[in-house]
């Protein structure tokens, strides 16, 4: 009786969520987290680099989405106008990186309390970059460097191919 209302609880609050645009749930992963409020203030490289354990095709012919998602945790400043670009890099062997996606340049003023920024992993590996068995973030910092904020970085896989372009 009891795992039949939890089901139709759990089939509400998704249908509720579709109602509002929510098209598929979001589950974060400890193990997939670059960062967890990192203090940035000059160009960095991620606190973890993700071991995937084994090669292998993630997302390419799937229905299944991968995306970097930052969220800036508290604000950042600066003394000027400081931009923050953030790119994702792989590696087949943890010595060798290829930048597979990047954010344009993001203003200071831009990178707000709550503000989300999605990078979507490209479906396939740049040409002759093979499939990635580690991932990186660098988060270049310019004209700056910023005086405060901490920020959140999380890999996030999806339950349908992310179509759509990356948000900063």
């Amino acid at each position: 009786m009891k795992k039949k209302l939890l089901a139709a609880l759990v089939a509400a609050a998704f249908a509720q969520a579709q109602a509002h645009g929510a098209v598929h749930p979001i589950i974060l992963d400890k193990s997939l987290q670059f960062d967890a409020a990192i203090a940035l203030t000059v160009t960095a490289q991620s606190a973890n680099t993700l071991d995937m354990l084994a090669q292998r095709d993630m997302a390419i012919g799937e229905q299944v989405g991968m995306l970097v998602r930052t969220t800036i945790l508290t604000a950042m400043t600066a003394g000027g106008a400081a931009t923050l670009t953030i790119a994702v890099e792989g590696s087949v062997d943890n010595v060798a990186w290829v930048v597979y996606a990047q954010t344009a340049a993001i203003a200071v003023a831009l990178l707000t309390a709550g503000r989300t920024i999605d990078i979507p992993l490209p479906p396939q590996a740049p040409a002759a970059a093979g499939i990635p068995r580690y991932y990186r973030l660098t988060y270049t910092v310019a004209t700056g460097p910023m005086t405060a904020g901490t920020l959140q970085s999380d890999l996030i896989v999806s339950g349908a191919q992310q179509n759509n372009p990356p948000t900063y």
